[in-house]
This record gives structure tokens, sequence and C-alpha cells, in this order.
């Protein structure tokens, strides 16, 4: 989404009624073609840009795959962004790119060492709207988010794990004592957005 203004760039999406009831005029975008990304950008105008869009679901993110969503997609986007005037970026990335923590729990000084092709690729993206940011003298903003649920969730780590369990006629487990990761509620992500 664009803020600042009351335009949102997404692809086609089923909270589209939700946006436009809301008073948010929706363009749908793909942001991996370029000509459109500037266009939508140009169109907005945006003061702030958080960047929602790419891919968010580990299981699903082959190495080519996890760099295009989240290292191709956010170029476009930050290209499209080069004479727009924005002030600020907000880039979501994710805890995945911390790696196994060393302790129990890990804080922003944690090394980032992924495992995977989609922390790596977030890891990518951080680095890249660092850079583009310091260039520009843009303020940037890098959130690492954890295991993010509420309406919507469709990822199978928490709400469809849940019900799993529920439907099963077993105890609700959120945890099994070994994760060493915390869960978000999506309302409060986008508090702190």
């Amino acid at each position: 989404c664009v803020t600042g203004v009351q335009t949102c760039a997404l692809p086609i999406s089923r909270r589209r009624a939700q946006l436009v009831d809301a008073g948010v005029a929706v363009a749908d975008a793909n942001l991996l073609d370029a000509t459109l990304a500037r266009d939508v950008v140009a169109a907005a105008k945006p003061e702030c840009v958080i960047h929602l869009a790419g891919m968010s679901r580990v299981s699903l993110a082959t190495g080519d795959e996890a760099f295009e969503a989240n290292v191709t997609l956010t170029r476009r986007l930050l290209t499209a962004l080069e004479h727009g005037g924005v002030g600020r970026l907000v880039f979501a990335s994710s805890s995945m790119v911390y790696g196994p923590f060393e302790a129990g729990r890990a804080a922003e000084s944690h090394p980032c060492r992924p495992m995977e092709p989609y922390g790596a690729s977030k890891l990518a993206g951080e680095v890249l709207v660092g850079a583009w940011g310091r260039a520009r003298a843009v303020e940037t903003v890098i959130v690492r988010p954890t295991a993010v649920y509420g309406p919507g969730d469709f990822n199978g780590r928490v709400t469809a794990a849940l019900l799993d369990q529920a439907l099963a006629g077993r105890a609700m487990i959120l945890c099994d004592g070994d994760r060493k990761s915390t869960r978000l509620n999506s309302s409060h992500t986008v508090i702190s957005y």
C-alpha cells in the first residue's frame, strides 16, 4: 500500500472490496512490471511507502521464486520510486533473516545467517532498500516480524494448525516447547508499521 495518499497498489486481492469501502483507490498492479509500477507510483505521488509485497510463505520459497518475489520486485519498486519524492520507505522483512538463534531470542544486533532461500532473499531486500535509501537521503525502516497470524492467515503455522487440532478433537497447542519464535497477531503488526 502507498500511504500518505488514498492509493494502494497490490495484486488482485480478496480484500479489494474492503479497501474500496474504506476509501482506498486500488490499482491492480504486478510490481514486476517496471512500467506499470512506475505509472502507479507516479499517479499516487506517495510521501511514505510501506512495502509489504513479496513472498510470505516460507514453505513455497524456492531460490528463484523467493529472489524474484522479494528482491527483483523490491528493486522494481525502488526504481519506480526514483523520481517520486518519497520521504520514507518501510520494508517488511522477516525474522527468518537471522537463521538459528544463538540465544532464546534474537535482538536487533543478532547476526543474520539465513538458512534457506526465503530468509536470504529477505536479507538481500533489506540490503537493497538500505543502500537505496542512503544514496537518496530517504529514511528507510526495516521491520522483521515473526510468525504473523490473524484474519486471512493461510500459511498453516498458527490459525490453520489450531483449527486442525480443534477439528480433530485434540488440545489446541500453540507451541510444542522446542520452538523459539514469538507469535504476533496481525493487528499488532499493523500498529507497529
